[in-house]
């Protein structure tokens, strides 16, 4: 698996960083996943879709849009608002960093595409 690693200098913020969020086709490969990273023991899986979900996904982008350093955050949340704009579903979840690589793997099992690892001091693309 090959990791493409941004390493941002502000204060990151804590609605969108310590997550991996990713892109799904279909509702039912929610449930999938859900189901799957529950065994691996991680938490409650958000859904970022429809109106809810493109004002949370702008909120974050118009927050990083702030930082000196760091446009992969930027990038990647308009893919989402793309996304879910396209009526695809946008999935959040928090992760240990240690859990980020394997969270991403069952996220790519279960079909999910525009998988990132917002960490604490570097953004990981998968």
């Amino acid at each position: 698996m090959s990791n493409d690693t941004e390493t941002t200098s502000q204060e990151p913020n804590p609605a969108l960083y310590g997550k991996v969020i990713g892109v799904v086709k279909f509702q039912h490969q929610l449930k999938s996943l859900s189901e799957s990273l529950a065994i691996l023991g991680v938490g409650e899986v958000e859904v970022l879709n429809g109106d809810s979900g493109t004002k949370r996904l702008e909120t974050w982008k118009e927050t990083v849009s702030q930082y000196f350093f760091g446009d992969m955050e930027g990038k990647m949340l308009q893919r989402y608002l793309d996304a879910v704009a396209n009526d695809l579903f946008v999935f959040a979840v928090v992760v240990e960093p240690e859990l980020a690589n394997k969270t991403a793997e069952i996220a790519k099992m279960q079909g999910a595409s525009e998988i990132v690892h917002f960490g604490n001091s570097a953004v990981t693309n998968y």
